[in-house]
C-alpha cells in the first residue's frame, strides 16, 4: 500500500506518523511545496505550540455537529493518547495543552525525528499540480508523476502563504467536482472605520461584543490591542471567526472597557478621582487611550465619559488579509465528506485539517482538529 499525503502541515504530519506507526509495511510519502516540514506549526501559540485544549468540543467550531461526530469515534482523551504514543510528552496550562518542551521549534524537530525513524518519505519543495483517481491514484507534481493507492490532502487553507498555505489546490478540487465554501481570513485583526493610529500598540482588557443590526454575533472578555487601522487581540480574533463565517464584512464591535463595573459604579470611581483633583481618565486608562477617549467624547462630563467607557463603538469595515490570519474560514464542503474524512465523490481520496470547511476559535482548537481528523483517516486505512 502506497499512501500519498499532500501537505507537511500538522494534519499531514500527524496522519503520516499515525499511519506509518500503525502500518509499518505501508509506503507513506509526504509532499509539500515548501522546503521544510511544519512551517505553520512554528508560528502557533506564540512559538510555544498550543497543541490541544482539554475543553475540546464541537461548540468551538463552525460545524459543531460534524466535530462531535468525530469525537464519538475518537475522544479528546484518545487524541492526547495518540500524541503520547508518538513519544510526545505534554504539559497543561489552564486547559491549554503544549509540548513539554514548551517550544514549537523543538516539537517540529521531534516530529521530524520520529518520521525519519519510521521511514516516512518526504518530497519537499515539490508542488502538487493535479491528480487522477481510478484503479490507482496518479499524482502529478511540478517535478514528476507518481502512482499510489490512497491520497490524503492536508494542504490547509489560504492563511499565511509564506508558511505553506496558499490555497492553490482549491481550483483543482473544484475541477474534480468539489463544492468550495468561499475562503475568508479568520482569527485575525479587524479593520475599522475609526482611525486608531494614535493608540496603536495600546492594550486594555475589555468585553468585546460583535453585533450586526442589533443581533449579537459573539461576546468575550479579553485583552484588546489597537493597531494602526483597527483592533486585535484574542477576543477580537475569536470575533473575527464569526464575521468570517457570515461572509459579510460590516459589523460593529462595542468595547466595554470596564466589564467588572456597572455604569453607575464606574461613575462613582470616576467622580471620586475627579473630586480629589486627579484627571479621572488618567487614573483609569493609559495616557494615549485617555487622550483618544477625550477627543472622541468632546466633553469631560462624567456620565458621557462613563457611557463611552462602557460602550465604546468601533465600526468594522473588513477583516485583515490572509497573511495576517491564523486560520482560513471555508474550504471543502462537508456535504461531500464522510464521517471518516474520506471523499463521498472520489474513491481513495481523503481530506484532513484546515482544507475542510472547519474552523475553530483560538486556544488549540484548530491544531486539535488537525489531530482529530487525522485519526479518522488512519482508522479507515
Amino acid at each position: 500500500m502506497t499512501v500519498f499525503i499532500v501537505g507537511a502541515s500538522a494534519a499531514g504530519l500527524y496522519t503520516a506518523l499515525f499511519l506509518k506507526k500503525a502500518h509499518p509495511e505501508y509506503e507513506v510519502v509526504v509532499f509539500d511545496r515548501t522546503d521544510k516540514i511544519g512551517k505553520k506549526i512554528l508560528a502557533t501559540g506564540n512559538g510555544h505550540c498550543n497543541l490541544f485544549n482539554q475543553r475540546f468540543s464541537g461548540a468551538f467550531f463552525n460545524h459543531p455537529e460534524f466535530v462531535e461526530a468525530l469525537l464519538e469515534r475518537h475522544s479528546a482523551a484518545d487524541c492526547l493518547a495518540a500524541l503520547s504514543g508518538l513519544g510526545i510528552a505534554t504539559l497543561v496550562k489552564d486547559d491549554l495543552v503544549y509540548p513539554l518542551s514548551y517550544s514549537a521549534a523543538t516539537f517540529v524537530k521531534l516530529l521530524g525525528q520520529v518520521a525519519s525513524k519510521l521511514g516516512i518519505v518526504f518530497h519537499l519543495g515539490e508542488r502538487v499540480l493535479d491528480y487522477q483517481t481510478g484503479k490507482r491514484i496518479k499524482l502529478m507534481t511540478d517535478q514528476s508523476q507518481y502512482e499510489g493507492d490512497q491520497l490524503i490532502f492536508a494542504s490547509g487553507g489560504k492563511s499565511q502563504e509564506n508558511l505553506g498555505s496558499d490555497g492553490s489546490l482549491f481550483p483543482v478540487f473544484a475541477k474534480h467536482g468539489y463544492q468550495i465554501v468561499p475562503l475568508s481570513p479568520s482569527l485575525c485583526p479587524l479593520e475599522t472605520k475609526e482611525k486608531t493610529k494614535a493608540i496603536s500598540g495600546v492594550r486594555h482588557s475589555a468585553k468585546v461584543t460583535l453585533e450586526r443590526n442589533g443581533t449579537v454575533l459573539y461576546e468575550e472578555v479579553g485583552e484588546v490591542l489597537w493597531k494602526d487601522n483597527g483592533l486585535s487581540g484574542i477576543a477580537v480574533f475569536n470575533a473575527s471567526a464569526f464575521l468570517a463565517r457570515s461572509k459579510q464584512n460590516e459589523a460593529t464591535v462595542t468595547l466595554d472597557l470596564f466589564p467588572e463595573y456597572s455604569e453607575s459604579e464606574l461613575e462613582k470611581v470616576y467622580q471620586s478621582a475627579k473630586s480629589r483633583g486627579f484627571d479621572p481618565l488618567e487614573s483609569l486608562l493609559e495616557t494615549k487611550l485617555t487622550n483618544y477617549v477625550k477627543n472622541y467624547a468632546e466633553t469631560e462630563e462624567t456620565k458621557q465619559i462613563c457611557r463611552i467607557l462602557k460602550a465604546f463603538p468601533f465600526h468594522v469595515t473588513g477583516l485583515y488579509p490572509f497573511a495576517s490570519s491564523q486560520v482560513t474560514s471555508g474550504g471543502i464542503a462537508l456535504s461531500q465528506i464522510a464521517q471518516n474524512c474520506f471523499s463521498k465523490i472520489e474513491n481513495n481520496v481523503a481530506f484532513v485539517g484546515e482544507v475542510l470547511d472547519i474552523d475553530g476559535l483560538c486556544g488549540g482548537f484548530n491544531l486539535g482538529f488537525a489531530l482529530l481528523s487525522s485519526l479518522q483517516v488512519v482508522e479507515r486505512l
